[in-house]
């Protein structure tokens, strides 16, 4: 146990029981043979705060300095102490897994390595050892091939739920899991995600009997196993499951399951909020292909997520992703476990504007999730310059159409000099209406009929001709304020148009009168 000093957990796990070595004895052994000595520290990144301080001492070798030390972990945000040397483990090649295959499948593995050849999704699902054990477990128990990581430990937890409802004698219908083990599910899902929430690998049997009265059938149903205890008397019984990958399955099963029930919950958000975070990586792209299509509250948090990495600008580390690398990379491989990339890549596409973030870490599957990312840029630019193309052809017909009205758009230089000789045509038809004036009486009286006639020609301003030139000179001038404003003063100036037109025709008669009377008068003489 990580609680125990290193002496202490090498005889608890590699001596056995019955062997009468002494723990001083023991140390002695390992310090007088240090380069002969290797530890293998399995998983740094379980390692709970709590852990026994010799753990990390070993590590930095502040003890046992002439030992080899390797430690195993998933990617981490930030390691404890540097290392002399850093691997990446790739796993199985692709003539590796064949041959694991017909291993262990023997004459079923024909099958399986014809999908390997066509499934990229499930050849790299196997390219993990822990992942080949498993799915050729699942072959074997006719549970199907999977295509994401949370089919594959969704078809196991089934497979084990049928094994353990047959051995009861509870009829089970398909995947739908039996109402009499709906309760060990969810109580199974709350003590994993307590679990890692605290930093717990391991439970106190007695804790959990006092909070789960149903705990006995929960040992009995195949994820918990019993661990030995860190001293040979005077410790409890404590279970742990039977791997961490596990206790994360039912985790997300127990969140994914608020989040379906209760989306609008501030524990649902603040729960979902920490499955983004560093240790709960796995936990949010379970969650993800729990939830599928209705995962939209989870990319919520993982956009916050990606943009509060983006503000803490820490410097890049060889070989160590940053917390905006982990992140995105989170949001891929979630994109590809919901099945549903198509539908959630615009939500995190905006975080891909600059950088794609393509490292070695980088799986097939977020390769495909980067190309889906890719595809909808692509389109919203093509949008973009589509409505870009509409507007300008709009505007293009706009200006043909005006000019064929004989209507010429005109710049604000030219709408002014526009507007002062309309003012000063108004000003001289003012001025020739009053010199008609003094006149007018004779006029009406010797040649109505052709006065009449010729104002009849000139139309009266009407609503509409008052709309159609309002139009004209808002798209001559642009948008003007005080709209009534300018109709009243362009009534005005049709009024005074039609006034003058009047005085000129009154004029012209009076002359026509004025010969007449001249040629009356030349006759008489």
């Amino acid at each position: 146990s990580v609680r125990s000093d290193i002496i202490s957990t090498i005889c608890q796990q590699l001596i056995e029981m019955e062997t009468k070595v002494s723990r001083s004895d023991m140390r002695a052994y390992i310090e007088s043979r240090q380069h002969e000595t290797l530890f293998i520290l399995d998983g740094l990144d379980q390692l709970p705060p709590h852990a026994h301080p010799e753990y990390l001492a070993l590590m930095k070798k502040e003890i046992l300095p002439k030992s080899c030390v390797i430690v195993t972990t998933r990617p981490m945000e930030q390691l404890p102490c540097e290392f002399d040397s850093y691997y990446v483990i790739k796993g199985f090649t692709s003539d590796k897994r064949k041959e694991y295959v017909r291993k262990h499948l023997g004459r079923l593995s024909l099958k399986v390595i014809e999908e390997l050849h066509s499934v990229w999704q499930l050849n790299e699902i196997i390219s993990n050892p822990l992942n080949a054990v498993l799915l050729c477990r699942l072959y074997e128990m006719n549970q199907g091939l999977p295509d994401t990581f949370t089919a594959m430990f969704t078809k196991l937890v089934m497979g084990v739920v049928g094994w353990n409802c047959h051995r009861k004698g509870i009829e089970m219908k398909g995947e739908e899991i039996p109402s009499a083990v709906h309760q060990i599910i969810a109580s199974l899902g709350h003590i994993a995600w307590e679990g890692l929430r605290n930093g717990l690998m391991s439970f106190d049997v007695a804790e959990l009997r006092r909070c789960y009265p149903i705990t006995n059938e929960i040992l009995k149903f195949g994820f918990l196993m019993f661990v030995p205890p860190e001293e040979p008397c005077g410790q409890s019984l404590r279970c742990t499951f039977s791997h961490r990958v596990f206790q994360e399955i039912f985790s997300a099963c127990y969140i994914s399951t608020m989040a379906r029930l209760t989306p609008e919950s501030e524990l649902t958000a603040a729960y979902l909020r920490l499955c983004t975070q560093e240790g709960f990586q796995q936990v949010c792209v379970f969650v993800s292909g729990l939830l599928k299509d209705k995962g939209e509250i989870l990319f919520q948090q993982l956009c916050e997520q990606i943009t509060f990495c983006s503000q803490l600008n820490r410097p890049a580390v060889h070989g160590i992703p940053t917390p905006l690398e982990d992140a995105l990379q989170l949001a891929l491989m979630c994109l590809h476990e919901t099945g549903e990339v198509d539908r959630f890549a615009p939500l995190v596409a905006m975080y891909f504007a600059n950088r794609l973030f393509i490292s070695d870490w980088t799986s097939k599957s977020c390769l495909q999730s980067i190309v889906s990312i890719l595809q909808y840029q692509d389109s919203q630019q093509a949008d973009v310059e589509q409505e870009t193309a509409l507007e300008t052809a709009d505007t293009a017909s706009n200006a043909a159409n005006n000019t064929s009205d004989g209507i010429v758009p005109q710049t604000a230089k030219e709408t002014a000099q526009l507007e002062e000789t309309e003012a000063e045509e108004c000003k001289t038809s003012e001025e020739e209406k009053s010199s008609s004036t003094d006149g007018k009486g004779n006029v009406e009286k010797m040649d109505t009929n052709v006065t009449e006639t010729k104002a009849d020609s000139i139309p009266p301003p009407t609503e509409e001709n008052k709309s159609e030139c309002s139009n004209t000179l808002r798209s001559m001038a642009g948008p003007v304020e005080g709209t009534d404003t300018s109709i009243e003063v362009l009534d005005q100036l049709t009024e005074t148009q039609a006034t003058g037109a009047v005085g000129a025709e009154s004029k012209r008669g009076e002359e026509e009168k004025m010969e007449v009377v001249m040629a009356e008068s030349k006759r008489g003489e």
